[in-house]
């Protein structure tokens, strides 16, 4: 009966040591900072290779600007192949928000935004477009 008792002990020990562990490591990893994310869709289902990775905090501000301020509708047909280009931001508490799928057109520079459970179509103004192109440092 004492050996029975001793191993419960044990494995209690065990089980109150390791949730101690998992809960330190959840409440104490987060990243440190916001992280703006460039990239390109790679399937059909949506997956995205990102390629380059921003942390100034100025060039994340100024891309919630500009995010914040598409506003013109776009009333063409939605672009059939990937878009040009992915970007995200993934904040501390790893979160993926601010997204745009960014099709780069001869005459217009069409944007698919998701934000607060709606999504639509959009156009860049050729200034947010030069705007966009210079915080992500792309030609």
């Amino acid at each position: 009966m004492k050996s029975v008792i001793k191993i419960i002990a044990i494995v209690a020990g065990l089980l109150i040591g390791v949730f101690g562990i998992w809960y330190y490591f959840v409440n104490n990893t987060t990243f440190p900072e916001e992280v703006l994310m460039v990239g390109e869709q790679v399937d059909d289902n949506g997956r995205v290779h990102f390629y380059k990775n921003i942390k100034e905090e100025e060039k994340i501000a100024r891309y919630k600007k500009l995010y914040n301020s598409i506003g013109i509708i776009y009333e063409g047909e939605e672009p059939k192949d990937y878009p040009d280009f992915v970007i995200s931001i993934l904040n501390p508490e790893s979160m993926v928000t601010h997204n745009l799928n960014i099709w780069v057109k001869e005459d217009q520079v069409i944007v698919f935004k998701r934000s607060n459970n709606s999504s639509y179509f959009r156009i860049l103004s050729s200034a947010q477009f030069k705007e966009l192109k210079e915080i992500l440092e792309i030609e």
